[in-house]
């Protein structure tokens, strides 16, 4: 993957068991900067140029069961979401 970090799977799964009954979705957020990627001092004070934002939400009842189905549908949601970025960075489109 060239645009995102590597999920933390365990993390996830860990997160969702823990939050059981108490969480209806889950929201994926990716967003794709037009112009150079902000650092920290810069996301901070505010100085964040345009971007597009993709948002999925996933219903916590259409997630796969178990935890290696869970970590793999993780991996799955950032690969999608690396090409995702990868076309955004191509064609300045975000896609669907």
């Amino acid at each position: 993957m060239r645009h995102v970090l590597v999920p933390r799977t365990k993390g996830f799964v860990a997160t969702l068991e823990g939050l059981k009954g108490h969480v209806h979705a889950v929201y994926d957020f990716t967003i794709g900067y037009v112009e150079a990627v902000p650092s920290l001092a810069q996301w901070a004070l505010g100085y964040v140029g345009k971007v597009h934002v993709h948002i999925r939400r996933t219903p916590v009842g259409e997630l796969p069961v178990g935890d290696g189905a869970l970590a793999a549908w993780v991996m799955e949601q950032y690969v999608a979401k690396d090409l995702r970025l990868d076309r955004f960075y191509r064609t300045g489109e975000m896609g669907a």
